[in-house]
């Protein structure tokens, strides 16, 4: 249970962060570190699911921390897709943006991992 980063591909360009039951807000922090060391071992371009069709309640605290994710990303970061959000964290994440004065959190939300995949493969078409 927890948050765990994983390649989702052997070619290393998307990366899945699973959210599965409870989670803390620490559990957050060590995923940005985590994903910030897997983003800097390549020189290439990486996507982004937050898988979170198995995740418990949000804690506390999370406005702050998404802002200094988004603020920390790695500048190799691609598009950020979320799956299976429910209504509280497409809400908080709208609070965050409206609140930051800018998208610091450029998010798309969807309810399967097939759409994710669709969202990713347009984004990389339009990078061409």
């Amino acid at each position: 249970m927890g948050i765990r980063p994983v390649w989702d591909n052997d070619e290393k360009t998307i990366v899945r962060h699973i959210y599965d039951g409870r989670w803390t807000l620490e559990d957050y922090y060590n995923l940005i570190g985590e994903h910030r060391i897997m983003l800097k071992d390549v020189d290439h371009t990486v996507d982004i699911i937050n898988d979170l069709r198995t995740a418990g309640p949000v804690p506390g605290g999370m406005a702050q921390a998404i802002k200094y994710a988004a603020r920390n990303a790695p500048p190799n970061e691609g598009v950020n897709v979320i799956v299976g959000a429910n209504e509280y964290v497409k809400a908080l994440i709208e609070l965050v943006n409206r609140t930051a004065g800018t998208d610091v959190t450029e998010v798309t939300h969807v309810a399967t991992l097939e759409e994710a995949y669709a969202i990713i493969a347009e984004h990389r078409a339009s990078r061409v």
